[in-house]
């Protein structure tokens, strides 16, 4: 007992975003909606991203340690560089 399997647990509006995402990708949403939700998709992105930003205190962040916050810049700049890769390679918004 005490080492049972943890319970992944994923808010019901992830699960909403990606299949509107699925849904958009293979063109099931209609231009005259996709396009104002693309700009919320990216607005409340955006302000969720500032959100946890102001909630993450810089005392607890020095607190996980160097290995920690090397391996979170690691994966951001791997993240951000095959984004930019995918976009130049299939175009995109700002390279079409």
């Amino acid at each position: 007992r005490g080492q049972g399997r943890g319970r992944i647990v994923v808010p019901w509006f992830v699960l909403g975003f990606a299949a509107v995402t699925v849904l958009d990708a293979v063109g099931l949403v209609p231009e005259a909606i996709a396009n104002p939700l693309r700009s919320l998709s990216a607005f409340v992105m955006t302000w969720a991203m500032a959100a946890l930003g102001l909630k993450s205190s810089l005392r607890d962040l020095a607190g996980v340690g160097l290995g920690a916050l090397l391996a979170c810049a690691l994966l951001t700049t791997f993240v951000a560089g095959l984004a930019l890769f995918l976009v130049m390679r299939y175009g995109g918004p700002l390279f079409d």
